[in-house]
């Protein structure tokens, strides 16, 4: 307790200011390890079982838990590479191992051919007959290195696939496409409709919409966004319906003043007409729209 300004005592007798000393500075530890407001500096913990309200950490970085979003694009690159490596690496290995037993062979019958010249000479017709069977397996065997050729093109299909796999991948990253401002600075008329109509969508997951909209002085009404699908380019959602289903969005009022806001539509069909609609039925609005198509 020398934090508390306690030292070891002999036989003295325990006064009633350092007996309560202890209990307060036991209060405090029981505290400390009981209700979640201090922090404690331990070297090591063993326990059969743990419990954490909030964030884990491991030498300053986040232990990644159950539910947890795991992003693609943080290790694809080091996969593919790793994934390239691996495949590089074998075939090195076994292209190396069926080279040298190829050569092992190719040796084996130069060798033997090489005796028949030279010590048998006389009798090259009867010898070459006698080990025509055993060369012509080597020499069999030795075709089979036309076989590393087959191998390899198998290789280059697996690498194709393999590329395929990971550019597959690749398409399922966040992608954004080029902004287009398809109204600019457009006066829109009391109570009129404004169309723009965005088709060859296949391939998109959302069309993010921004609209900005300056109001009159004496407006009394602000700008509705309004999104309706088509499967064809031509039969469109009518109106109300597209209402009904909650596809649209009301940009916030005030007389004068300039209001902005982005919807993100979900993509379910390859052509969509967005309406910008003036509500006020006695000015005009001043609009402006942009369309990001995102995936």
């Amino acid at each position: 307790m020398s934090w508390k300004g306690l030292r070891h005592k002999g036989t003295e007798r325990l006064t009633s200011r350092e007996w309560n000393t202890v209990i307060d500075a036991l209060d405090e530890l029981h505290s400390a390890l009981t209700d979640g407001t201090r922090d404690i500096n331990v070297n090591k913990v063993t326990a059969k079982t743990g419990e954490f309200s909030e964030t884990l950490t491991v030498q300053g970085k986040a232990v990644l838990k159950d539910g947890d979003p795991i992003h693609i694009a943080s290790f694809l690159d080091e996969a593919k590479s790793q994934i390239t490596q691996a495949i590089d690496a074998s075939k090195i290995s076994d292209i190396s191992t069926k080279q040298d037993t190829a050569i092992d062979r190719l040796t084996s019958i130069r060798d033997t051919l090489s005796r028949i010249n030279i010590d048998e000479a006389g009798n090259l017709s009867a010898k070459l007959v006698e080990l025509s069977s055993s060369a012509i397996g080597h020499v069999t065997q030795a075709i089979d290195l036309s076989k590393v050729s087959d191998i390899l093109s198998k290789q280059d299909s697996i690498i194709d696939k393999l590329t395929s796999i990971i550019n597959a991948v690749e398409a399922l990253k966040y992608t954004r496409g080029a902004p287009s401002k398809d109204l600019d600075n457009y006066t829109l008329d009391p109570g009129a409709i404004v169309e723009i109509v965005k088709g060859d969508l296949d391939g998109w997951a959302g069309l993010a919409v921004t609209v900005r909209a300056t109001y009159s002085a004496d407006a009394s009404n602000g700008v509705r966004v309004r999104w309706l699908f088509s499967p064809d380019g031509t039969n469109f959602d009518t109106p109300e319906d597209a209402e009904a289903e909650g596809n649209y969005v009301d940009l916030t009022f005030s007389p004068g003043a300039t209001r902005q806001r982005t919807v993100m539509i979900a993509i379910v069909a390859p052509y969509v007409k967005i309406h910008v609609v003036n509500l006020d039925p006695s000015y005009s609005v001043t609009v402006s729209a942009w369309t990001i198509p995102v995936r």
